[in-house]
């Protein structure tokens, strides 16, 4: 195993969920996964399924009527919703995780030092779009074996852009390649290049990370679920990738200009956006029928690239006190979902 949390000098620290009561049980829910964006902070995310799926002894695809997800929480969404040959589910939380820790050599392939700098994107978009492509190969959203739903922004035409099957089902200009909604989705700026289109049947296109737009998808999966299955209330299964306890500024900062706000506004931007979205559903749903999983980075950083062994193995062990720490919210959860399944 890659991890281990004495080489590291790691010691959890534990905290105990209040679990919220189960709603009645009775009712057959539109059960929907909704996955943050996160970056390599997806293993977090990656591990929590991984645990659903065992204690239920099925696929997400199995349990989940809809399965959302933003940046790498789309990745995530559309890994789960991909099918395989035969057109079973291709791969089980579990097989995800190793997906992060290889992902120096699959996602975040550096530049070369001579190319890298304040005008270049800081990975290689050719060696992810590559990757992709052999993983999810030519299928299509629409063959997707659930409803799959990823977010993006299109840059030209200033316009945030939802993938689904659902959608791709009654539309053929909305379907696409499963590798190409996962490069949309996950088209950080900064990091890599955006994903595009030119010359479709839709003009030019080029999209960018669906952070810029939803960061936590969970209000998204909330409308769409609406709009699909109007006579059935959603169960809204929502895992966050991790924040931490640093502090974005001091008191000594308040007077920054824009280029110590540069470093930080975005990361504010996103956390606060996925807040509201975590306050809206709480007031709509309440803690019955909306579960959030959001834990603390006790021991990774906040960094969606770091790569590194010694962070690797501070995600693991994080999560692996998210499962404890949620161990009765996860008993609950799977409780709903494993109803008539």
């Amino acid at each position: 195993m890659l991890w281990d949390a004495k080489s590291v000098g790691l010691r959890p620290n534990l905290r105990e969920h209040d679990s919220a009561p189960l709603p009645p049980l009775e009712e057959d829910y539109f059960r929907v996964l909704s996955l943050d964006g996160g970056g390599i902070r997806g293993l977090i995310t990656a591990r929590i399924i991984s645990e659903i799926e065992e204690r239920t002894g099925k696929f997400s695809s199995e349990l989940f009527d809809l399965i959302a997800g933003t940046s790498t929480g789309g990745l995530l969404a559309l890994a789960i919703a991909a099918p395989g040959s035969t057109g079973e589910p291709a791969a089980r939380a579990a097989n995800l995780i190793r997906v992060f820790e290889q992902a120096e050599k699959n996602i975040f392939v550096r530049r070369g030092a001579a190319s890298f700098g304040i005008m270049h994107e800081r990975y290689h978009s050719e060696s992810f779009e590559r990757y992709l492509h052999s993983y999810f190969g030519e299928t299509m959203l629409s063959q997707a074996i659930c409803d799959t739903l990823v977010t993006s922004y299109d840059l030209l035409a200033r316009d945030v852009v939802i993938w689904s099957r659902f959608d791709a089902r009654g539309n053929a200009m909305g379907d696409v390649p499963f590798w190409l909604a996962a490069r949309s989705t996950t088209a950080a700026p900064t990091y890599f290049d955006p994903a595009r289109i030119d010359g479709g049947l839709d003009g030019d296109r080029s999209f960018i990370d669906g952070v810029m737009a939803a960061n936590n998808p969970a209000m998204c999966a909330y409308a769409h679920s609406v709009k699909v299955a109007p006579d059935r209330r959603p169960f809204i299964v929502s895992i966050g990738t991790g924040v931490s306890d640093h502090p974005t500024r001091r008191k000594s900062d308040l007077n920054w200009g824009a280029a110590h706000w540069a470093k930080e506004i975005l990361h504010v931007l996103i956390e606060g956006s996925s807040e509201v979205v975590d306050w809206q559903l709480r007031e709509i749903l309440g803690r019955g029928l909306y579960r959030r999983i959001q834990g603390h980075l006790d021991y990774a950083n906040e960094a969606i690239d770091d790569t590194s062994v010694r962070n690797l193995e501070a995600l693991h062990v994080d999560a692996e006190n998210w499962v404890r720490i949620y161990d009765r919210e996860i008993d609950c959860i799977c409780e709903v979902l494993s109803l008539g399944r």
